[in-house]
Order: C-alpha cells, then structure tokens, then sequence
C-alpha cells in the first residue's frame, strides 16, 4: 500500500499552475499496477491511496 499525502485539490492551485498537468497525481492514479484513488482530507488537501494489484488482476 502506497498514501501520498500533501496534494493541492485542483480549485486551489496557484495562477501559475492552472492549465497544466499534474504528472505526479497523474501517474499515480493511472499507473497500470496500481488502485488508486484521491481522497479530500479537507477541502485544500488531498492524498493519494493505492495498492498493487495482483498478477491476475493486470
């Protein structure tokens, strides 16, 4: 199990990162060997859940 925390929900981001990709929260939450999924543990800051998944499920 992987929790990544210190993510900026993006209605809150700064000017200049509006309009720009988020790799990070990006290949987290897209990573083929991962479940995962962003949780809002209050309204300006969000984590990252994930677990491996297991050979059968890839």
């Amino acid at each position: 199990m992987l929790v990544m925390d210190d993510f900026t929900p993006e209605p809150y981001w700064p000017e200049d990162w509006k309009g720009k990709p988020d790799r990070v929260r990006h290949y987290w939450l897209n990573h083929p060997q991962l479940a995962a999924t962003e949780i809002l543990v209050t309204p300006r800051e969000a984590v990252i859940i994930a677990s491996k998944l297991s050979d059968e499920d890839i």
